[in-house]
């Protein structure tokens, strides 16, 4: 049987490993802005309310996150062709070509801080946080054109007690 300490001490590893990911991700980006636009590649295009729902969100913020959305070129906005009242948002490809460089970089990092680890540490990392979050993750192999399956979704699946965003 585990003891305390131990569990206690993984425990802490762990969120430590948690609270150095957010740091850098609020460093590097809006993480509510990029969690629209992260929701947009997987779903396709959403209503607002739709988005809000998905993300946990209040409406009205994610409104005038769109709104910036918009501003920035990151997605389109589109007439619901279901009730004219309504309207949809979509990732435009200045969206997808952002989201395709924050893979990247995030992937350089990660390269970064295992550079040091041997191929075996690298599976058996992956396949205790796969285990520890519920997930067998997405083949490492996956072309990039299979956005979809990113590792860096599956934090927008599991995420749901904060909020939903990467």
């Amino acid at each position: 049987m585990t003891e305390k300490r131990d569990i206690s001490a993984f425990a802490g590893a762990v969120m430590g490993l948690v609270n150095v990911i957010r740091r850098g991700q609020g460093r590097a980006f809006d993480v509510e802005l990029v969690g629209i636009m992260e929701l947009l590649l997987r779903r396709g295009p959403l209503s607002p309310g739709e988005i809000a729902a998905e993300l946990n969100a209040k409406p009205s913020s994610v409104t005038g996150r769109v709104k910036s959305l918009r501003e920035a070129g990151r997605v389109v906005i589109r007439p619901d062709p279901a009730d004219g009242r309504r309207y949809t948002v979509g990732l435009s490809e200045a969206g997808e070509q952002e989201i395709d460089r924050m893979v990247d970089n995030g992937l350089r990092l990660f390269a970064a801080w295992t550079a040091a680890w041997t191929d075996q540490e690298i599976s058996t990392f992956t396949h205790l946080a796969q285990r520890l979050v519920g997930t067998s993750g997405p083949e490492p192999t996956r072309a990039k054109t299979d956005r979809r399956d990113q590792w860096w979704k599956y934090q927008a699946n599991n995420d749901a007690t904060n909020g939903g965003t990467l």
